[in-house]
């Protein structure tokens, strides 16, 4: 580590006694809203509480492109946990089956340094601990903890174990997702140099431990299992002054990151809709389900001030869905109230057009939505409470709103037929106008989630860790005590005929070519209002590419209203020019237009005055 950047630590960790980490591989494009929302709470029981971005001093050590290649690697690798598991146990360097891992990286569509430069960087990760544990064990901390994430123990085991080494009056914890429920049990015996492991929403308890451990009385239980927060409203406002001000310490090269960067804020915890039926795949606690929500006065208080000593407008909601009373009661204000205001917010793909032009004119600008399944059946059976034409829907609103939907297909649900991925196959060449998924994903059996807590449900047999967590963790650890994601036996077509599976990997990655240089370049499907008449233009390569006609109101109406499917020579011509399909006996058309016009064509109300175009011609189209 330089000479300069352990001065620059040096001169942070002898601020405060109690000691907080964000280890790598955190992204680095925001903070990290667990660690200062725990700082929140003891700055309101008058406790000083540093935070210390261990992921950015890493990112300035090795460089952001190795940095950003580690965080981007095929997740069923553990590229984080293999990067610190020599510094933490011992392992081979990258782990056991360090060859596999490479090769996955290779296979995969994220660029990256060679693998010469890849083991060289490894062989930082030890001395850079040493260096950092040197400076905090002899820093006036006396409590040190590290905020995990899901598959990502090992960074903070290999700092806890030397800074213990160098001065065992030092308290240490570890937090996070990774120690929820029955996590907290494995995250305790990776290593004893851990004394506690704080599970579940902590707030609170973190209080009391601090507390405790300050005055000379830790409490005695090793795992401290926190009780959920009732009231969202009285949880302390974070401050997130020192993930910027390291920004600019550690990396100051970056200068874009701070304005580009998210704040991270939650309006609720829970899933309102995992409360009513929780999807078979969620690996979400039952406990974890309890939905509550804060008062939209709270949230504008709260987003009003974060926004106001943020260099960023970008708002990162943490919720695992957005709560539905927000649509009435705080969409509206956030609009009305907050300067101009760029938000990501997960959601549920049955929204209506004009639930998805609320979202749009409230700063939506950014959404993940579980669509998961194409075809009804696969997403009665995760029990998804959507359709696959609601998910349809939902892509073409997304298009013609502008928002960008972040999505995922997923493959191997147990009990899934031939059909469905017949049905996904041949629907997919008809969407490439519409943004494509992220990634085309095999099931995971989750931790928590209804296929791992009763398997027999659902015939699911020899359920066992995915091969990566005996790479990356010492050996005393089954891989099971720590391990989120795990492979099963069980019926599933995609199992039975790989070549389906194949296929549709085939026709996503044309897709993905399709829109490689963004959504200005994507193919396009959609109609252009002239006043009284209206342009089809299709150029998807599905239909030959470049094609254009004239419609008359009547025509452009029918191709564009959703209604149950009847056979009829209208219906059955806007089918056979791929303008849209049948789903579950609906006629679902496949056709975008601009939002005032489309929301013409879905209620018949009047048709939207045209605007002129720079040719002095009248138009009315996409945003």
């Amino acid at each position: 580590m330089q000479a300069e950047l352990k001065e620059k630590i040096y001169s942070l960790v002898n601020q405060a006694e109690i000691l907080l980490v964000a280890p790598p591989f955190m992204p680095l494009d925001r903070p990290s809203l667990g660690l200062h929302m725990l700082q929140a709470a003891a700055a309101d029981a008058d406790l000083n509480v540093g935070i210390l971005y261990v992921n950015q001093l890493l990112a300035a050590e090795i460089g952001m492109e190795a940095y950003q290649t580690i965080c981007e690697a095929p997740k069923g690798w553990l590229p984080g946990e293999r990067f610190f598991s020599r510094a933490a146990y011992g392992t081979p360097a990258w782990g056991y089956r360090s060859d596999s891992f490479f090769d996955a990286l290779d296979r995969s569509m994220t660029p990256h340094p060679p693998k010469r430069k890849l083991l060289d960087l490894e062989k930082k990760a030890g001395p850079f601990m040493d260096a950092l544990a040197s400076l905090i064990a002899y820093s006036p901390c006396r409590v040190l903890g590290v905020m995990g994430a899901q598959d990502l123990n090992n960074p903070g085991i290999a700092l806890i174990k030397r800074v213990k080494e160098e001065n065992p009056q030092i308290s240490t914890f570890m937090t996070g997702p990774n120690c929820e429920g029955s996590l907290a049990e494995g995250v305790a015996a990776l290593h004893p140099s851990v004394d506690h492991v704080l599970s579940g929403e902590c707030e609170t308890l973190f209080v009391g431990y601090l507390q405790d451990t300050l005055t000379g009385t830790p409490m005695e239980d090793r795992i401290l299992e926190a009780e959920p927060v009732i009231s969202l409203d009285n949880l302390a406002t974070p401050n997130y002054a020192q993930y910027y001000e390291q920004l600019q310490l550690f990396l100051p090269e970056e200068d874009k990151l701070a304005t580009s960067s998210w704040i991270p804020y939650e309006t609720s915890r829970g899933c309102w809709w995992g409360q009513k039926q929780h999807c078979t795949y969620c690996g979400l606690k039952d406990a974890s389900l309890r939905f509550r929500l804060k008062s939209p006065d709270r949230v504008i208080e709260e987003l009003t001030h974060l926004l106001a000593t943020s260099p960023s407008n970008r708002v990162c909601m943490a919720d695992n869905l957005m709560p539905q009373d927000y649509l009435e009661n705080l969409l509206p204000r956030i609009k009305n109230e907050l300067p101009p205001t760029r938000i990501f917010y997960q959601q549920k793909a049955n929204l209506s057009l004009e639930q998805m032009d609320l979202l749009r004119q409230s700063g939506v600008a950014a959404i993940q939505v579980g669509i998961e399944a194409l075809t009804s059946n696969v997403l009665s059976l995760l029990h998804k409470g959507s359709n696959a034409r609601q998910n349809i829907m939902m892509l073409r609103y997304a298009r013609a709103l502008g928002i960008d939907l972040k999505w995922n297909l997923f493959w191997g649900v147990p009990d899934d037929s031939e059909q469905d991925y017949q049905q996904t196959r041949d629907l997919i060449p008809l969407l490439t106008h519409l943004q494509p998924p992220e990634a085309y994903l095999p099931l995971s059996i989750d931790r928590f989630s209804p296929y791992f807590e009763t398997p027999e449900k659902w015939e699911i047999q020899d359920i066992r860790p995915i091969p990566s967590y005996a790479d990356v963790n010492p050996a005393h650890i089954f891989p099971e005590e720590v391990a989120s994601h795990f492979l099963a036996r069980y019926e599933s077509a995609g199992f039975r005929e790989p070549r389906l599976v194949g296929r549709i990997q085939v026709l996503l990655a044309r897709w993905h070519k399709y829109w490689a240089a963004g959504v200005n370049s994507a193919e396009t499907l959609r109609i252009v209002y002239y006043g009284k008449r209206f342009l089809l233009l299709d150029t998807r390569s599905v239909t030959g590419g470049n094609k254009s006609r004239f419609l008359a109101e009547e025509e452009a109406r029918a191709l564009m209203q959703t209604r149950p499917y009847l056979p009829s020579p209208e219906m059955d011509k806007a089918i056979k020019e791929k303008l849209a399909v049948v789903v579950d006996d609906w006629f679902v058309p496949l056709i975008t237009a601009k939002i005032d016009l489309l929301k013409a064509f879905e209620t018949g109300a009047p048709l939207p005055k045209a605007r002129s175009g720079a040719t002095g011609k009248p138009i009315v189209d996409l945003v």
